[in-house]
Order: C-alpha cells, then sequence, then structure tokens
C-alpha cells in the first residue's frame, strides 16, 4: 500500500548436491509495467528481470538445479502518513501448492538419467592371468559414459564360470560397499547409474573350488536395462588358466619304437627263427614272371627286437617327439582327457626310420587316455626285403584281363613269401618317347596286378605286405 524504492533481487541457485553455483548472467532489470525505472516500484506495478544459466557437467552429474530468488525493497511514506520504512521482503516459490507449502518452493530443474545403447563401453578385467583350485579371483567391471548425461538406472549382472563361487562381502561399488543380488553363479549389481562423461568401477571376487578343471575359464558381465532386459552394452569377458596337475589331470604317454625282427606287431625278448628272403627280380614281358629266382638265406640266429633311435612322432596338435637311443619316447601331459578318458593319436613318421624299414604296426594309433594314468603306446618296424616284379606291355597284349600265365606267377610269388611278409615292387617299363595313352594303360595293368596280388594275400597272407608301382622309362633303341 506504497511506493518500494531501492528495490533488488538476489538469486540463490544450488544443483541437487547442495553444491553452490552462479549464474551466467544477471539478474537484469528489463522493465516495469507503469514505466518506473530500475529500482522503483509503485503499487500494483511489476518489474521483470532475467537471468541464465549455463548447465555444467557438475549439474548433470547433481541430477538437476534448485533456484530461490529473495526480492527486497523500501517502503516510501509520504509526508504525515503513518508506517514503518523497515524494508520488505518477499523469497519466490514456484506456484506448485499441492505440497502444502504455498509461499515460498524453490524452483526445481530435474535431469532424470536415462539409458541408452550408444556412448557407453563395458569393460571386464583380472589381474590374475594363471591361477589355482582355491584361489581368489578378484575382477573388475569398468562402465564408462561419454555422453553428456547421466545413465541410468542399469543392472550390471556378472556371470561366474562354472565351479566359482561368489565370496559374500566382496561386492564394491565406486570404492563403497554394494549390495548384490546373488542367484547361482548370476551376480547383479542393480539401479546402477553412471555419471555424464564418466565411469562406474565395480569390483567382486570369486573362490575357484576344488572340482573346477583345468583350462581356461571365462567370466562375462552384462549391462542390462532393467526394464526391459535389453544389453546396453557387448558383453566383456575376462579369462584365467588353472594348469593342469600332472598327478590328476594329465594323460601321460610312453612308448617304444622297436625293431620287429619276426614282424608279429608285438615286441618280443627275442625274434623267433626264420628266413630272410632277399632281393630278387621276377619279370614278365620281356622276361617271364617266375623266370627269375626267390632266394631264401639260412636261417638267423634269434635277436633281440632292440629300440630304434632317432624315429620321429607326431600328434594331431604338431607336438614331435624323437625316440632316444634306445628308441624310447615320452608326450608328457599328452593331453587333458575329460573324465571319461578321450582318444589320443599319435603317428609315427615313416620317413624317419633307418633305411629299409616299414611299420610293422597300425599307423597312427588311437589310444584312450585317463586323467591322472600312464598310457603305453609302441610302435614296430622291420627291415622290409623287397620283390621287384617287372612288366611290360607285351604282358598284357591281346589280353582283356590278367593272363592265366600272370596269375599263376603271382601265386607262385606269394607261396615264396607268405611265411614272411615282403614288400612288392611293381615296375612297368615304357620307352622313353611313350605317349599318354600309353601311361595310362601302364597304369591301369599295374592296378589289375596290384589288386590281384591283394586279392591272393587275402588267403594265403600272414602278415602286411607293402605294394609300389613305379613306371620305367628306357631309351628307345638307335
Amino acid at each position: 500500500n506504497t511506493v518500494l524504492s531501492g528495490v533488488t533481487v538476489a538469486d540463490t541457485l544450488v544443483d541437487l548436491r547442495g553444491g553452490a553455483q552462479s549464474l551466467t548472467t544477471g539478474p537484469d532489470f528489463v522493465s516495469a509495467d507503469a514505466d518506473s525505472p530500475e529500482g522503483t516500484l509503485q503499487i500494483g506495478e511489476t518489474a521483470t528481470y532475467t537471468a541464465s544459466f549455463d548447465i555444467t557437467l557438475e549439474v548433470v552429474n547433481a541430477r538437476g538445479l534448485e533456484n530461490a530468488v529473495l526480492a527486497t525493497g523500501t517502503p516510501v511514506l509520504p509526508a504525515g502518513v503513518p508506517g514503518s520504512t523497515d524494508p520488505v521482503s518477499d523469497l519466490s516459490d514456484d506456484g506448485d501448492d499441492g505440497d502444502g507449502n504455498t509461499t515460498d518452493d524453490p524452483t526445481v530443474l530435474a535431469l532424470s538419467p536415462s539409458n541408452t545403447t550408444a556412448g557407453l563401453t563395458l569393460t571386464k578385467t583380472t589381474p590374475r592371468a594363471i591361477v589355482e583350485r582355491g584361489a581368489i579371483v578378484p575382477y573388475t567391471i569398468t562402465v564408462t559414459n561419454e555422453n553428456d548425461f547421466v545413465v541410468g538406472p542399469a543392472d550390471i549382472v556378472d556371470r561366474l564360470p562354472a565351479g566359482f563361487l561368489y565370496v559374500e562381502g566382496s561386492a564394491v561399488i565406486d570404492g563403497s560397499t554394494a549390495t548384490v543380488s546373488v542367484d547361482g553363479s548370476r551376480v547383479t549389481f542393480g539401479g546402477v547409474t553412471v555419471p555424464a562423461e564418466g565411469e562406474v568401477v565395480a569390483t567382486l571376487s570369486a573362490r575357484i573350488l576344488n572340482g573346477v578343471g583345468s583350462g581356461e575359464h571365462v567370466n562375462r558381465a552384462s549391462l542390462l536395462d532393467p526394464a526391459t532386459g535389453e544389453r546396453l552394452t557387448p558383453d566383456a569377458r575376462a579369462t584365467v588358466r588353472i594348469l593342469p596337475e600332472a598327478v590328476f589331470d594329465c594323460g601321460e604317454v610312453i612308448g617304444k619304437v622297436f625293431d620287429d625282427v619276426n614282424g608279429n606287431g608285438y615286441q618280443d625278448p627275442a625274434a623267433a627263427p626264420g628266413n630272410n628272403p632277399q632281393i630278387t627280380d621276377q619279370t614278365y614281358g620281356g622276361g617271364k614272371l617266375g623266370g627269375g629266382k626267390l632266394d631264401t638265406a639260412a636261417p638267423e640266429t634269434p635277436q633281440a627286437e632292440t629300440g630304434l633311435p632317432g624315429v620321429r612322432l607326431a600328434g594331431v596338435d604338431g607336438r614331435i617327439v624323437t625316440t632316444d637311443e634306445n628308441g624310447l619316447f615320452s608326450v608328457p601331459c599328452a593331453m587333458l582327457p575329460a573324465d571319461r578318458g578321450s582318444n589320443f593319436i599319435l603317428k609315427l613318421d615313416e620317413r624317419s626310420l633307418p633305411t629299409g624299414y616299414a611299420v610293422t604296426t597300425e599307423n597312427p594309433r588311437v589310444m584312450r587316455l585317463t586323467p591322472g594314468m600312464m598310457t603305453e603306446m609302441n610302435f614296430g618296424a622291420r627291415l622290409e626285403t623287397r620283390v621287384q616284379v617287372h612288366l611290360g606291355d607285351a604282358a598284357f597284349a591281346g589280353a582283356a584281363g590278367l593272363s592265366p600265365e600272370i596269375t599263376g606267377g603271382i601265386a607262385a610269388m606269394l607261396a615264396r613269401i607268405a611265411a614272411d611278409p615282403t614288400g612288392i615292387d611293381l615296375i612297368y617299363h615304357l620307352p622313353a618317347r611313350a605317349g599318354p595313352e600309353a601311361v595310362a594303360a601302364a597304369r591301369a595293368n599295374l592296378a589289375l596286378v596290384e589288386a590281384e596280388i591283394e586279392r591272393q594275400w587275402r588267403d594265403i597272407g600272414s602278415g602286411r605286405l607293402g605294394i609300389g608301382q613305379t613306371i620305367a622309362r628306357a631309351e628307345d633303341d638307335q
């Protein structure tokens, strides 16, 4: 009911964490609706002021602002009018009376967090790459937010590997103990918010139970929207390795490559007396099959089946071992078999055998390995004598298949070597200038002879028979 002079406005600005903030501009006088100058208000007059504030990262992470303005003025009393000239004031109100405060509620600008799949990074690490059973493994999960707004609420979900047990009370988020929910191997940090252009660091620990197998174990972490279950980032992984313990986890392999003198595929203390066929020629076509001589040496003195040194063996994983001077070899921790065993394959490199030797046992060999058990895997090889069978076009002239002379010659030859397995080299002679058609015909004839040898050998043979094929070209007659 009186004019005011000395009117001022004072703005109080704080973030929602209580931190003091300063206006970017103002408050600045704009105008009064009765045209009074700045600082004067007529009865019923309204003066307008403006101010501004540029929102900062600090305010974003504080989730908003709170603003109040105090207006103060001094009454101007005309002469002879009674009253007080003490200053009067009023604190601003947000106009919302629903909370019961109708006079001086501050104005609040709330900046709510929101979820997004952009600008977020999830990582998971552990300082321990190699661990052992019974140990405690610490994990660190970091969520980085490159956005200029707060992200959340989100759930950090950690999935421990099988046999890893969450250590109660080990969950910490940003340095403070966190309450997590644990469902089996699933550990959840619920309702996490990530500051704008900042990060959240969560840590936890897991104990490795004694029954966990050796090898790599992967821990996976996810960042999920709790409302939809949507993944906000790709999963993060941290891997630890449990080294195998030879006594409990490994399957060990030992063995020997031995000189299988009698060719029976087993290592005997001494070889049984026997014949030692020498190399001879059996000719047909430019000679005769059976026209040569198959010589037989006198019985040898039984000899021990000793080891063959310097022979290489290879596994499917690329590992190569070499026999020692006694023909012995070992494959330490050859594999980590499953509880019920796993198949292990080892192959002898026949190129590393002494000249003239051939394998008498299966190659490669497959054996079942069991954790913590040792398995013996032996290979036999013997000095193999060879029979050479020389063939030419004349032997097959006019014949639709093999002639009775050839099949009969094969039968006679095999009868001589049946008791002592021998290698057979089929050598087909062609002129030097023989064309592709002649070579193809020669290969077809060689295949017929080899098939016949194998057919007859199945009925009379007692051991392994190796058959080789060669096409030999001779200089044409001048």
